[in-house]
């Protein structure tokens, strides 16, 4: 019979199994475990059927009473104290009471008996009624979030009444203290709340024993009683904990091979789960994940790429070889895999240039080149071509300017296209003489000039041609800002004289006269010592002359005079 010493000992054997790092090993399983501890478990209800063994005191009473008994049990408030120092949770040892009641199902009668027969109320009958009050410790070994095994060994106190009647009597009383062992499973129904409801089954020996009986009327034959029982029966039970965590998400998509993913709930896990068991191990899939994300992405990039997702599949790679420090054998990969991409860039811009759509090949061009420098120079000849197109299209739609500047690119770019930029340059001359002309004819000389100067630099046939139509035009506009000129002097002239002319006042100088009237239409000298003299002759819009006469620097007098 075990003893409280054993019961001592074999609890603090479950205690340092549960908390050491030995269980954190075992089959491997607790590597890829973060769900939060079972930390209480509220109750456990438990109903069944459980046997007897005592089959001595038939024997010896000469009797065939009835083995089975139905069990009820309440265990409650059993608390997992060592997820304070080691949280983990595979295996979580709780600390609890319970309180178990047995009684036989029926009631054989016993041999006459007198003096028992006294004590009763009725036909007596070995029938014992079992109340036990348990200190427990159960291990819990969780298998995933939904299903789990535990151990349970339990000590206590019982007080046991073996002998009673169906009026209610009872007699013969004894007290021991019984030691159960037990093991079970429940399935743990899934909930987003933080409590589990646990349906399952389990399997109980109870050693119980009792030697010492209270007979104060010494008429039983018995002195002793082995009331050891078995059984099974039926539990529910409410527990807090067993959840899945960040770190349970991130297993599963390391296992995936999703390791970006895998790497974010880890660190998630971590955060919120510092002093975890298992938060070590977090820290290394972090390690291994940050090594496997280069692959991972190099194969989503390779998708990206069979997709045409060029622009994506380009990031990615710029991201591998960020991240990518020691795999030189993927580092080649991304090289050459960016070159594909370079040459297909390349492409698409030999295709945009086919269907004249000269923006984006442009732009296909320069990823070309920024991708793959191997490629510039057959970037710099096909984008050099597919300018000098774009620069004809132009042109056919008489837009000169921006022919000009492309042609200008043309030539800059790839100096053996001169002698095809010439052609256009050529034509562009000839439209560029006709505009000439036809702004010569609307008397437009600036923008008549310009089109001859160009045509004239544009082409050299044209160009002595153009020269004479230039020296033309510079003619013409000499004579026409003359005409300006005076047009525009004469309308000055005649406002001030019209307004001004009353402040034509004897003794002012010649500076006040230029400043109110301008310059005079002529001028007369005469001199007599020691006197200079002047004459202004102004003409206006109304048919007028007028005379000024100065003395020296002074206005002596003035008159106006009808033409």
């Amino acid at each position: 019979m075990m003893n409280r010493k054993h019961y001592i000992y074999l609890t603090l054997f479950l205690i340092i199994l549960q908390a050491s790092p030995v269980e954190g090993q075992f089959f491997g399983l607790k590597k890829s475990r973060y769900q939060t501890p079972f930390s209480v478990t509220i109750f456990d209800l438990k109903a069944g059927i459980e046997r007897f063994n005592h089959s001595s005191t038939e024997k010896a009473l000469g009797i065939s009473s009835s083995r089975l008994a139905t069990v009820y049990t309440l265990d409650f408030a059993k608390f997992n104290f060592t997820r304070y120092f080691w949280k983990q949770s595979m295996f979580d040892l709780q600390t609890g009471f319970s309180i178990n009641y047995l009684f036989a199902l029926e009631f054989p009668s016993l041999p006459s008996d007198p003096g028992l027969a006294t004590e009763f109320k009725g036909t007596p009958a070995l029938s014992p009624k079992v109340v036990e009050y348990n200190l427990n410790e159960t291990l819990n070994f969780s298998i995933g979030s939904r299903l789990l095994l535990y151990g349970q060994i339990s000590y206590g106190y019982a007080k046991v009444d073996l002998y009673r009647s169906k009026e209610g009597s009872t007699y013969l009383s004894g007290t021991s203290n019984p030691l159960g062992f037990a093991l079970g499973t429940q399935i743990l129904l899934a909930s987003e709340q933080s409590s589990r409801i646990g349906l399952g089954f389990e399997f109980k020996y109870t050693d119980l024993r009792i030697t010492t009986l209270d007979d104060p009327q010494d008429v039983a034959d018995i002195s002793e009683i082995d009331l050891s029982h078995f059984g099974v029966t039926v539990t529910l039970g409410m527990l807090f904990g067993g959840n899945k965590t960040a770190g349970d998400v991130a297993e599963k998509y390391y296992k995936q091979g999703k390791y970006s993913a895998a790497r974010t709930q880890y660190l998630r896990f971590l955060r919120l789960h510092p002093n975890h068991a298992n938060a070590g191990r977090a820290r290394q899939q972090v390690s291994e994940s940050d090594k496997h994300i280069p692959g991972e992405m190099f194969d989503k990039a390779v998708d990206a790429q069979e997709n045409n997702d060029l622009d994506d599949a380009l990031l990615l790679y710029a991201r591998i070889n960020h991240l990518n420090t020691w795999d030189f054998d993927l580092e080649k990969k991304v090289i050459e895999k960016r070159k594909e991409i370079g040459r297909q860039y390349f492409q698409n811009g030999l295709n945009s240039h086919i269907d004249w759509d000269f923006g984006n090949s442009e732009r296909w061009f320069l990823k070309a080149e920024f991708i793959d420098t191997t490629l510039s120079e057959a970037v710099r000849i096909a984008t050099s071509q597919m300018l000098l197109t774009k620069a004809e299209r132009k042109l056919e739609a008489e837009e000169i300017r921006s022919t000009e500047a492309l042609l200008i690119r043309v030539v800059e770019m790839n100096p053996d296209l001169k002698p095809q930029a010439d052609v256009v340059y050529s034509k562009i001359a000839r439209i560029l003489f006709k505009e000439g002309v036809e702004a010569l004819n609307r008397n437009a000389y600036i923008y008549a000039k310009d089109s001859f100067e160009k045509a004239g630099k544009f082409n050299d046939n044209l160009r002595k041609i153009a020269d004479r139509q230039i020296a033309y035009v510079e003619d013409a506009m000499a004579k026409e800002r003359i005409s300006e000129a005076k047009k525009r002097h004469a309308e000055v002239v005649a406002q001030n004289k019209k307004h001004l002319a009353d402040r034509l006042i004897a003794g002012v100088d010649k500076d006040k006269v230029l400043r109110l009237w301008g310059m005079p239409d002529f001028k007369y000298y005469a001199a007599e010592a020691p006197l200079k003299y002047e004459l202004w002759v102004y003409l206006s819009a109304e048919s007028q002359y007028y005379y000024l006469y100065f003395v020296e620097n002074n206005l002596h007098s003035w008159e106006t005079a009808e033409f």
